[in-house]
């Protein structure tokens, strides 16, 4: 499921100040594995791992939602995991395929994936100097 066109992602991103640099990156990424998901943007800098929300504005799936940045510090990342979705998960997404569960200090964070996510954790790795 295709969130927005490429050129309206690279003009979303410009209008956050969001740096082409980033160790990884997608436009298509849902925050939480439960009915109500966020539809956004996920990246990983220097410092954080950011899932950035959209908002009814940016596309029909983020209807009756606000835009939300929330942003996981790299230091308090204890690891992170990649898995297939279950059978009835990947229907309630419309063909995403992954989760990625990534445990912090206080709690658990899960991001559902439509493409591989593989690429995800060697940056984070990298960033944290091994701690994950």
């Amino acid at each position: 499921m295709k969130l927005m066109s490429k050129e309206k992602f690279r003009q979303w991103k410009e209008e956050r100040n969001i740096p082409e640099d980033v160790s990884f990156g997608t436009s298509r990424a849902y925050y939480g594995l439960c009915f109500r998901s966020r539809p956004g943007a996920l990246y990983v800098d220097r410092e954080s791992i950011v899932h950035w929300s959209y908002s009814p504005n940016d596309c029909p799936a983020a209807m009756f939602e606000k835009e939300i940045r929330i942003d996981i510090p790299l230091e308090s990342i204890k690891s992170v995991k990649v898995e297939k979705l279950g059978f009835w998960w990947k229907i309630a997404f419309m063909g995403a395929r992954w989760v990625v569960k990534i445990e912090t200090d206080s709690d658990l964070q899960e991001v559902i994936f439509y493409e591989d996510p593989s690429d995800l954790v060697s940056p984070i790795q990298a960033a944290s100097a091994g701690a994950v």
